[in-house]
């Protein structure tokens, strides 16, 4: 089960997820044709939390994010991989924005 060996195993999971990733794309990153992503309530995306050494990784493709008000261990494919995408979106709910999240809306 997935989620048991995140938490358990966070950097294996990681590693696993990377190792699937590389099988499926050639080249130093992959490159998504689209990658959609929405924003956190503290203005945090893609499990890329402000202050996570997570946005600092330049090597590697999926790296673990701890959540800092929680205490869930994630996921998360790093700056490099969503730089490389071919296009990405964003979302938002109204129902859900906080003075942090308008900002981030600009």
């Amino acid at each position: 089960m997935v989620t048991r060996d995140v938490r358990v195993y966070p950097d294996a999971a990681a590693l696993a997820y990377e190792q699937t990733l590389r099988r499926h794309f050639q080249g130093a990153w992959p490159r998504f044709d689209l990658i959609l992503l929405g924003l956190g309530t503290d203005g945090h995306t893609a499990s890329l939390f402000a202050g996570s050494p997570a946005l600092h990784e330049p090597a590697r493709w999926v790296t673990v994010s701890r959540a800092p008000a929680e205490s869930s261990v994630r996921l998360t494919l790093t700056l490099p991989v969503l730089n490389h995408a071919a296009r990405y979106a964003s979302r938002t709910s109204s129902q859900r924005t906080t003075p942090r999240t308008r900002r981030c809306d600009g």
